[in-house]
């Protein structure tokens, strides 16, 4: 129960969604340590705009709108674990995902502002 106490306390701010967690045990001292991962892209967008699913058919039906703030906030999240070297090339990724889920950006879709962003139009935030 302690260990599932930890878990629960540490993962608190990802209420609802999936979380990967490694739980690392030293047998001989009985001590362990807890590893939390971050969740999908996917599971932090639906979080920002409040929705449980994405759409069944991506690219033509929207389920959703966000905005490029949350764009930005997921993509400093998921930073820290991607292969990228900047926000801005994670805020593309994320994008993309946002595409798969029939989600559009700031209005238009992810193909458009995917085109803002290669432009230079969304450097002041990223």
């Amino acid at each position: 129960m302690e260990v599932i106490g930890a878990i629960n306390e540490k993962t608190m701010g990802f209420e609802g969604m999936k979380v990967p967690v490694t739980v690392v045990v030293d047998t001989d001292t009985k001590k362990y340590e807890i590893e939390i991962g971050i969740p999908s892209s996917a599971a932090l967008i639906m979080k920002e705009i409040g929705i449980t699913k994405g759409s069944g058919a991506s690219g033509t039906e929207w389920v959703g709108d966000v905005s490029m703030d949350s764009i930005v906030k997921v993509a400093g999240t998921k930073l820290e674990a991607s292969y990228a070297t900047s926000l801005k090339s994670v805020a593309k990724t994320i994008v993309g995902t946002c595409l798969a889920l029939g989600i559009k950006v700031e209005g238009k879709t992810p193909k458009e502002i995917t085109a803002e962003i290669n432009e230079g139009k969304w450097d002041e935030k990223l």
